[in-house]
């Protein structure tokens, strides 16, 4: 991305726009699907650039991903070959507050 683009990630999705990375899954309640993502990285050399990082997040996520993940599946089919846009990134990123937690306005 750019760094105007980046600039308004940040801004946008604050305060998740600065730091985004993958988490991965809590080690004590996401245990299978921790072990999953490690197999995919580890033992199929798949998203290499998670190669040796701590996919232990130590917070429930999977709530967290499916929220993310449902916005970002309309999207998935016109990414061919192109990746998200600042606005896309956006919109996902922004699924991480709880809606409950969620400003109104």
């Amino acid at each position: 991305m750019s760094e105007e683009d980046k600039l308004f990630v940040e801004k946008e999705a604050e305060p998740f726009g600065k730091d985004r990375k993958f988490r991965g899954f809590d080690g004590n309640n996401e245990t299978s699907q921790m072990r999953i993502a490690m197999f995919l990285i580890d033992d199929l050399d798949r998203f290499q650039k998670y190669k040796g990082r701590d996919l232990n997040s130590h917070i429930p996520s999977i709530d967290t991903y499916r929220r993310m993940y449902t916005i970002f599946e309309p999207m998935r089919s016109k990414l061919m070959g192109n990746l998200l846009d600042a606005k896309q990134l956006v919109q996902i990123l922004l699924e991480k507050t709880h809606p409950e937690h969620r400003k109104m306005g």
